[in-house]
């Protein structure tokens, strides 16, 4: 709305210092600050984790200020990956009941070891001025991560385009390939795209993109909109029950 907010960041030690906005991404909910301490004011990161592995039963802690206490930790369990809550853009969110309260958003959630895992995001409730009721939604560190590496370099967020499709394989209206329960094709493949250029065709199975999964239209998203125009993208499909592998240049999206 044009006003100017000043954002200020408090350290451990109890320092305040003014923070600028590198760059944000409303379709994840994140954003990068930047801060500038003293030379004696150096501060070490948290040690990143793999949320890509992160097993549904294991323990988790939520760090943040809810309503205002600073320095609060909750401990919970992963309920659930790759939750679509439709809330944002992109989520693909870790489910978990560490309590995460208004002042949570935005902190950190790390694993038993103390590794970065995830971003609390927000929560489900049984109302506007409901509380914590045990459902919890963390924004994925691999995704956060990716996420922020393109804000730093672009100080926005600069999405690829592929020029594919997808849709949702279900038993119910299509035989699913042996040995899976859950896959996602390509409906539509769009003339002149970088998917097209690559060779990738309607029907093609796409069950990984870069090495990762994509059972669903959430991980899909996830895995093929934070690249960067010029990436390689490598897709590994199944076409014909033949297993191959296509790489797509992403290129930027084209301007409507």
């Amino acid at each position: 709305d044009g006003r100017k907010v000043q954002i200020g960041v408090m350290t451990h030690d109890g320092r305040t210092y003014e923070a600028k906005v590198v760059g944000a991404d409303p379709n994840t909910d994140l954003a990068v600050l930047k801060i500038q301490p003293p030379a004696n004011g150096t501060y070490r990161p948290l040690e990143p984790g793999d949320s890509d592995r992160l097993r549904i039963g294991e323990f988790v802690v939520a760090l943040g200020a809810p309503l205002g206490l600073e320095r609060t930790a909750t401990l919970g369990i992963v309920s659930q990956k790759g939750r679509n809550i439709g809330k944002l853009t992109f989520e693909s969110m870790i489910q978990t009941d560490a309590s995460i309260n208004p002042g949570s958003s935005g902190g950190p959630v790390v694993d038993v070891d103390g590794r970065w895992i995830g971003v609390s995001v927000m929560i489900e409730t049984t109302g506007d001025d409901g509380g914590n009721v045990g459902i919890g939604f963390v924004m994925p560190s691999s995704l956060a991560r990716r996420v922020s590496e393109i804000l730093v370099r672009h100080g926005q967020m600069v999405r690829s385009y592929i020029g594919i499709a997808p849709e949702q394989m279900t038993p119910d209206s299509t035989p699913l390939p042996a040995g899976l329960k859950e896959a996602v094709r390509i409906a539509r493949v769009l003339d002149g795209s970088p998917a097209a250029v690559a060779g990738l065709k309607v029907g093609d199975i796409v069950l990984k993109i870069d090495g990762h999964p994509t059972p669903t239209l959430q991980e899909i998203k996830k895995y093929m909109h934070t690249h960067e125009p010029g990436n390689k993208v490598r897709f590994e499909i199944l076409r014909d029950g033949q297993q191959m592998t296509v790489e797509v240049i992403a290129s930027r999206p084209p301007q409507h």
